[in-house]
């Protein structure tokens, strides 16, 4: 179950008929689950957005809706391995991050908030600058989430950041862009998805940045980039998992995370999904260009058909 719920999560598939199988599994076995395989599954469900206290869920015909599915996870991850020698640096920080990407920044488990303790178990295992170096995708989930707790301001903005050693912070900043930190984790590229939507903005005359990094005024970097943004506060983002049961539209972890980040900065985020998107033709497309336009008042850029 947790290998399919993995293997779901990294091809953004998010099936609607085969998840609530899986996630009734994960929960009525979770006591059976290995600190390692309880971190991914916490992970899986973040990337997929399933799970999370908020906005519609997936649900069991007996087992009923997995609304704070996530939460329950987490809690009993930390009262059960927090004070035991089990996983790695990885292990804990995708769960860091996943609580990050579902705004589950102040759940609590027996022990206090749950973030800062996940946060502080993972630095336990860096002892030295070598070992965050070559951690991979740790250092991605760990100032990924020490950013996101600056920006949005969570009641354990505090006690997060003091659960991550100021080496370590100071060596993720450093080493953020010179050491491609950011461009691993968000590769930079275009897919069809995003080459289509950009098509349409150059039919209808309309053009932005592709692939812009954004942040705050004052931010000495980035941390994020828009599919494409538009002056003054608008950012088009396109997300490709499938809607739930239903036709019910919903973004993935990533993309839920990103939206509300750019929303932080000052944008308007208009994001479209890609099922949807499909079954335009292209005239449709461009329509669905101009009324995202107008109604924000965004200026053409150059001569379309429709001038």
């Amino acid at each position: 179950v947790p290998r399919v719920l993995y293997a779901l999560s990294c091809l953004q598939y998010r099936s609607w008929q085969l998840l609530p199988h899986l996630l009734e599994a994960v929960d009525r076995r979770k006591d059976d689950w290995r600190m390692e395989v309880l971190g991914n599954v916490i992970h899986s469900c973040g990337v997929l957005n399933i799970g999370c206290n908020t906005g519609p869920n997936l649900s069991h015909p007996t087992a009923g809706s997995f609304d704070g599915l996530v939460e329950r996870l987490a809690v009993h991850l930390c009262d059960r391995y927090l004070d035991a020698t089990h996983g790695s640096a990885h292990d804990w920080a995708q769960v860091a991050y996943a609580l990050a990407m579902l705004d589950l920044y102040d759940i609590k488990c027996s022990q206090g908030y749950v973030l800062p303790l996940v946060v502080g178990k993972a630095c336990s295992y860096l002892e030295d600058s070598d070992q965050l170096r070559d951690s991979g995708w740790t250092q991605y989930f760990l100032y990924q989430t020490l950013y996101g707790v600056d920006v949005e301001k969570p009641e354990v903005e505090t006690e997060v950041k003091q659960a991550m050693p100021y080496w370590m912070q100071q060596q993720l900043h450093l080493e953020w862009l010179p050491s491609n930190i950011l461009l691993n984790g968000q590769p930079q590229g275009a897919d069809d998805f995003q080459l289509d939507i950009e098509a349409a903005l150059k039919r209808t005359g309309y053009q932005g940045s592709l692939n812009c990094s954004v942040g705050r005024e004052f931010d000495e970097q980035h941390c994020w980039f828009a599919s494409h943004l538009f002056d003054p506060d608008l950012a088009i983002e396109g997300d490709c998992m499938l809607p739930l049961e239903g036709h019910i539209i919903k973004p993935g972890g990533f993309q839920r995370m990103k939206n509300r980040m750019l929303r932080r900065f000052g944008y308007t985020v208009v994001t479209l999904n890609q099922r949807q998107w499909d079954k335009f033709d292209p005239d449709h497309k461009d329509d669905q260009v101009i009324r995202i336009m107008s109604g924000h008042r965004i200026q053409r850029s150059g001569l379309s058909p429709f001038d």
